[in-house]
């Protein structure tokens, strides 16, 4: 059950990483080894002073992705 909550939260985190156009090249590298090699602690770590952005970016993509529906309908 921890696998699977680790394995989820990673791709979510990954996911953050790839999308986030405030990190720079090397960090997203730093971010994406560091979650790795620490596993569950390094995505709890990641999580602590990223959480807003994470949450404040998907509503922005959602967004985005409402108003194009709304557009091609």
């Amino acid at each position: 059950m921890i696998f699977i909550f680790w394995l989820m939260l990673t791709f979510q985190i990954m996911i953050d990483i790839l999308r986030s156009h405030d990190l720079t090249g090397p960090m997203r590298a730093f971010w994406v080894l560091f979650i790795l090699v620490l596993a569950l602690l390094g995505a709890l770590i990641y999580l602590l002073p990223r959480d807003h952005s994470m949450h404040e970016q998907q509503f922005l993509i959602t967004r985005a992705e409402q108003k194009q529906f709304e557009d091609y309908i």
